[in-house]
């Protein structure tokens, strides 16, 4: 009694389904620019808040600023930062170094600004 289970061999010319190459499809799109930069982005995003905080005690008074909630201190100053760090990409990714894109943020800057002088 002979059994024919249908076992297919792998032709030579074919490659099995586990070595396939990936499809440029699947692989994840490159990270635009230089990897430091995200690195200096973040270390900006850490000096400005504490350059926010440290000025905004000394011109606003830090008498007034102890008697304000801490969470709207928070939000302003995570605001401010992000403008600031949105202005410096867009001065450095784009080709023009003012643009539109550096305008928009520098004046959410000058608002922010504007909000945190009416808070205090």
């Amino acid at each position: 009694m002979v059994v024919n289970e249908r076992l297919e061999l792998a032709k030579p010319e074919e490659t099995p389904p586990e070595s396939a190459p990936i499809a440029a499809k699947e692989m994840p799109p490159p990270a635009s620019g230089p990897s430091w930069l995200r690195l200096a982005y973040c270390f900006e995003f850490l000096i400005s808040l504490l350059v926010i905080f440290a000025l905004w005690s000394e011109i606003g008074g830090q008498s007034h600023l102890d008697m304000m909630p801490w969470y709207i201190k928070l939000a302003c100053a995570l605001t401010m930062a992000t403008c600031s760090i949105r202005v410096t990409a867009g001065l450095v990714e784009e080709p023009k170094a003012w643009n539109s894109r550096s305008a928009r943020w520098f004046v959410g800057l000058i608002v922010i600004a504007t909000v945190m002088g009416g808070i205090t």
